[in-house]
């Protein structure tokens, strides 16, 4: 429990940024009577795996912390550091933090995705804290 705090409130590089954004996912999901684990390993192509009382679902969390600029209408999240991106057998979903709008979009994972654009307006404003995995 140290651990979340000093996350939470200690100047946070780009690291301590997405491990903040995997521990608030984690209580988001714990909030909403969904189990999330942690894998043992740091090489698994997920961040959490959560049981959702269904089934269980491979989660891969990435988070964005700037601010938003003047005549910016949306923030571009890279959902992957390569060229490969993650497969459906790899990753469910993906769980973007926006830290502007201090919550989460749950993104279906349609296969080698590599960018997305997200605000409260677009297409994808239906994801914005849509935790119902099973429902997608």
């Amino acid at each position: 429990m140290r651990w979340f705090f000093f996350v939470y409130f200690c100047d946070m590089n780009s690291n301590l940024n997405g491990v903040s954004a995997e521990l608030k996912f984690c209580v988001e999901c714990l909030r909403r009577g969904i189990l999330p684990s942690l894998p043992i390993s740091q090489h698994s192509r997920y961040d959490v795996v959560v049981d959702d009382g269904n089934r269980f679902y491979k989660i891969q969390v990435k988070s964005n912390f700037k601010d938003i600029k003047e005549n910016q209408k949306s923030f571009k999240v890279n959902l992957t550091t390569d060229s490969n991106g993650y497969s459906q057998e790899e990753v469910d979903f993906f769980a973007v933090y926006i830290h502007y709008y201090k919550g989460f979009f749950i993104i279906k994972n349609i296969g080698k995705m590599s960018t997305i654009r997200l605000n409260l307006e677009g297409k994808n404003r239906h994801y914005f804290n849509k935790f119902e995995f099973h429902s997608f």
